[in-house]
C-alpha cells in the first residue's frame, strides 16, 4: 500500500512539473488558465496522497504499539 502511495506522489509531481513548464511556454492565455486550474487540482490530489501516507504510517505505528507485550 505504501509503495503505491509513493508511486502516486511521484507520478502526480511529474505531471505538475510538466504542467508548470507548459504554462510558462504556452502562447495563449486560455491555455495558461486551463493549465493553472489543472495544476491546482493535481496539487490537491498530491496533498491527499501525502496525507494518506501519513495516516497509513500512524495506523501501522499504533498497530505495532498494541501488539507489544506489556513490560513486567
Amino acid at each position: 500500500m505504501i509503495k503505491q502511495l509513493y508511486f502516486g506522489i511521484i507520478f502526480n509531481s511529474a505531471i505538475i512539473i510538466v504542467s508548470c513548464i507548459h504554462v510558462v511556454i504556452a502562447p495563449y492565455l486560455f491555455v495558461k488558465i486551463i493549465n493553472l486550474i489543472v495544476i491546482i487540482a493535481l496539487s490537491m490530489g498530491a496533498g491527499a496522497f501525502i496525507r494518506e501516507l501519513f495516516v497509513q504510517k500512524e495506523k501501522a505505528k499504533a498497530q505495532s504499539m498494541r501488539n507489544k507485550p506489556p513490560l513486567a
